[in-house]
């Protein structure tokens, strides 16, 4: 019942800017995430400007917020939501309304983008919330954020002309554990960040373009089907009635555009 009354509302009241129209071609990218791991702060970083509203309390932004951006030509619709609370946890019905709008967010965003703290590693809630992205089947890219906060093995946080071994290794280190830990994404990128000094918050838009570029392939017909005999034969489908399901032909039907 609350999730309908919560479809049936107006998109937010907080929108600080909405599209002009709803032909324009904007890429619409969600930063998703629990609270208090930085979402806010990553589009500030983006905006270069303090455009959503920042806290050290966790639950700051209780809404999606719709925020317009244009760089080198390009149209996105960046979508900052509230922090994903377990359900269980809601203080108060703001808070249930704003987790719904969170799901939500997900489902209407081409891509999304999953904050998550560096220092905390990923949480059970997290893995929660990765799991919502793969059930929506939307593009993702992880961010582990605050890495400003991590001292490095050479002692030092960054260096002069890039990261030094030490760093590289460190680097690694916490990319192969989140990895390890959101195993069902696999297919996506992970990016070491941090939005309070900037540092590879450039680098997120070559990956937002390389998985745009990826999205609007298409799979040649031959390729598709070696593929697919291929998958069938490591796993065959159960039979029924003494009967096996048999794949004759498969096609790409659309991508997108």
């Amino acid at each position: 019942m609350l999730e309908t009354i919560v479809d049936l509302l107006p998109e937010t009241a907080l929108e600080i800017e909405k599209p002009e129209s709803r032909s324009e071609k904007r890429l619409s990218i969600a930063i998703i995430g629990r609270p208090n791991v930085g979402k806010s702060s990553v589009i500030n970083s983006i905006m270069c400007s303090e455009r959503a509203i920042v806290s050290e309390f966790p639950g700051t932004t209780r809404d999606a917020i719709d925020i317009s951006y244009e760089r080198s030509g390009e149209r996105f619709l960046f979508i900052d939501t509230a922090g994903i609370r377990r359900r269980g946890k809601h203080s108060s019905s703001v808070e249930v309304f704003s987790v719904m709008r969170a799901e939500r967010s997900i489902r209407r965003a081409d891509l999304c983008v999953l904050i998550i703290d560096v220092i905390s590693g990923v949480t059970a809630q997290d893995k929660r919330i990765a799991g919502l992205i793969q059930e929506a089947r939307k593009s993702v890219i992880v961010v582990l954020n605050k890495w400003d906060l991590v001292k490095p093995a050479t002692g030092r946080v960054r260096s002069v002309g890039g990261p030094t071994r030490g760093e590289r290794q460190t680097i690694r280190q916490f990319v192969d554990l989140a990895r390890e830990k959101l195993f069902f994404l696999d297919y996506a990128p992970v990016l070491v960040a941090s939005a309070r000094t900037g540092e590879n918050i450039e680098n997120l838009f070559g990956l937002i373009a390389k998985i745009q570029r990826e999205s609007r392939a298409r799979i040649g017909t031959g390729v598709l089907n070696r593929l697919l005999r291929a998958a069938f034969a490591a796993n065959p489908p159960p039979m029924k009635k003494g009967r096996r399901l048999k794949l004759f032909y498969g096609a790409q039907a659309s991508g997108k555009r």
